[in-house]
Parts: C-alpha cells; sequence; structure tokens
C-alpha cells in the first residue's frame, strides 16, 4: 500500500496548478481521492463513528484484530445524499463544519497535508489545497512562498483573492506556523520574523 501512495503522490505532483494569473503562488491540485481509492468501508471491521456533524460522518475500525487502522469518512449534501466519501489508513481524516461547509484535511503520512472544501448547500467541491493555515466556512489562508504572503482567498474559487498580508517574514520557506481567523475581516498569525524570532500579530484583511 505505501509504494501505492508514493506512485499516486508523484502522479499529483506533475499535476499541480497554478494561480489564475500564472504565478505559482500556492499548491492547488485537482484531485487527492486516487490516492486512498483502493480502501473501501467494506474493509473496516467492526465500524465505529468517531466524529459526525449534519453533513459528515468517519468511521474506524474497531477490532483488534486487523493490522491496519483503517477510517472511512462521508461528506452528504443537504439532503443526506452523499457528496464524498473514502478511505484511508493509519492517519485519521480530520473534518469539521462552519455554516455548512464542510473541511477534510488529509495526511499523506508525513508533515504533509491535504485540504479540500465542500459546501453542502450547493454541492460544490474545491480543489484540493496544500499548507492551508487557517479557514472559516469558505475562506482560507495559505502563505505563499513565491510572494512572501499571507494569501486569502476562497475555497472555491482560488482566483478570488479576499485579502493579502505581508510582514517581515524570515526567508524560511514557510516562517507563518500558525493563523487563526478571528473574524471575516481579522486574522492572528504566528510566525519567525527577518532575525529568525518568533512573533505573533493580529492583521485586517480585505475591504
Amino acid at each position: 500500500m505505501k509504494k501505492i501512495i508514493c506512485i499516486v503522490f508523484v502522479f499529483l505532483l506533475f499535476f499541480s496548478g497554478c494561480s489564475a494569473d500564472g504565478n505559482e503562488k500556492i499548491s492547488v491540485y485537482e484531485s487527492l481521492t486516487v490516492i486512498y481509492d483502493y480502501i473501501s468501508f467494506e474493509m473496516l471491521e467492526e465500524p465505529i463513528i468517531i466524529s459526525e456533524s449534519e453533513h459528515f460522518t468517519v468511521w474506524e475500525t474497531a477490532s483488534e484484530n486487523t493490522e491496519e487502522q483503517l477510517f472511512w469518512y462521508r461528506i452528504y449534501n443537504k439532503n443526506g445524499d452523499v457528496l464524498f466519501e473514502g478511505g484511508t489508513e493509519w492517519k485519521e481524516p480530520m473534518l469539521h463544519e462552519t455554516n455548512g461547509i464542510v473541511a477534510l484535511a488529509l495526511s499523506l503520512g508525513t508533515s504533509d497535508t491535504r485540504w479540500q472544501f465542500f459546501d453542502s448547500e450547493t454541492g460544490e467541491i474545491s480543489k484540493v489545497f496544500a499548507d492551508v493555515l487557517a479557514d472559516k466556512a469558505e475562506m482560507i489562508c495559505c502563505y505563499s512562498s513565491a510572494e512572501k504572503k499571507l494569501l486569502i482567498f476562497s475555497a472555491f474559487d482560488d482566483s478570488q483573492m479576499i485579502g493579502e498580508i505581508s510582514a517581515d517574514f524570515s526567508s524560511r520557506v514557510f516562517p507563518v506556523y500558525e493563523a487563526e481567523f478571528l473574524s471575516d475581516s481579522e486574522i492572528k498569525f504566528s510566525y519567525y520574523d527577518k532575525d529568525d524570532q518568533e512573533k505573533t500579530t493580529v492583521a485586517n484583511f480585505g475591504n
């Protein structure tokens, strides 16, 4: 299984996308589903629900007789129909919901995590994003190493820029290590500055 993951991960890197204006600002992928399509719900032994909300459910294998810890998740639209589903091994898929928008975070087995968003009202499914620092409904925040800025944009249209934030960021590839939306126009973030010292600040964005 590990070999399958590695092969498909290379495939996804080949299809890495760019922003609408052609600059490589953030890592965008068309799909992540194929990495986990060798797992089915039927492979889970004695599945139990470990997390759920109105629009998603997560199960895990409860049996101690299986070598691998398997997880399965389903995301539902407003009518209760399955909008999206998949399975993972070892790493629990992390889901949360805000105003009907379900956020899914899947680990690739390293510190690398992929994020995807689902609108239960419209049925819209976003592209897959890497390096998401914070989300609030359909707003997401990523750090652009190309522009050396925090970018805030719509999960369902990465060309729709909501805000850009500059600071005295370190020369590290990803100097921002934590962020949190405080409101629809304010974000708190922690980062390493140009002297490689840790700082935390609050900034306004948007109109």
